[in-house]
């Protein structure tokens, strides 16, 4: 078995709160469907990825929240082709309520992650600014509103203290433009109090990536992290409206695998 594989290419800015892309551009989504599909080039030969992060969200009244739009489809068809790669995307941070989770999380063979905070010992309160669902249902022939859950699994992402970023790091190249924002740091350095679904999504995805087992069943890792959310759920509680949860108050959170 090969070392497990995750795409964490950035192509843009060293640092930015927002970004652009032609989305009606097919060569947009080359990062994506090499990571899915053809291959990316390692040191160890040309390979598909085990986990894709997406730390992003397009806006809910530009793309819609049924996951019907241009992004959802393409990623969705990716996702759905190439079962061996878990495709994990944050819920987003726009708060409870109907049809507040954007694309990609939006999508359907997505897993969507969703925040929850520290409290007395245990990540167990969903995050107040933490995106939700439900969101509408739609399909060529009838449209039902807030009947979708779109959440699968929540995971810590409120007053997070996580490895300083200062300069050229990981997937950032040096032909990135713009210049480092801030100190160099150095090994021992940390952002701390930083919060955002940004940061529950690669909590997931990582999660997933130390766990062996993930390459022992191809295509169910999106089915057994739910299941272990659901253990969770029984043991703990949540309250996330969560997919394949509707009638019940949530389907549970990722503390460890």
């Amino acid at each position: 078995m090969s070392p497990p594989a995750s795409a964490t290419d950035w192509i843009g800015t060293r640092f930015t709160t927002s970004f652009n892309f032609d989305w009606t551009n097919s060569q947009t989504y080359d990062p994506y469907r090499a990571a899915f599909s053809t291959g990316i080039s390692t040191p160890g030969g040309v390979r598909t990825a085990d986990v894709i992060n997406s730390s992003w969200a397009g806006s809910t009244g530009l793309f819609g929240t049924a996951g019907v739009d241009q992004i959802s489809n393409v990623l969705d068809g990716l996702a759905n082709t190439n079962p061996h790669t878990l495709f994990v995307a944050a819920a987003g941070n726009s708060g409870v309520g109907p049809n507040q989770v954007p694309t990609p999380g939006a999508g359907y063979n997505v897993l969507t992650v969703a925040s929850v905070a520290y409290d007395n010992g245990a990540y167990d309160i969903p995050s107040s600014f933490s995106s939700g669902g439900p969101n509408d249902y739609q399909d060529p022939i009838r449209t039902a509103s807030a009947a979708r859950q779109v959440v699968d699994i929540a995971a810590p992402g409120e007053n997070i203290s996580a490895a300083y970023y200062g300069g050229e790091t990981g997937g950032n190249r040096p032909q990135l433009g713009g210049a480092p924002n801030g100190d160099p740091g150095g090994p021992n350095w940390y952002t701390h109090s930083t919060s955002g679904t940004s940061y529950s999504a690669p909590t997931v995805a990582g999660g997933e990536m130390l766990d062996d087992a993930a390459k022992a069943a191809p295509g169910q890792t999106k089915r057994r992290l739910r299941a272990s959310a659901a253990i969770f759920l029984a043991e703990h509680g949540a309250s996330f409206p969560c997919r394949e949860g509707r009638s019940r108050p949530g389907r549970g959170s990722l503390e460890g695998l």
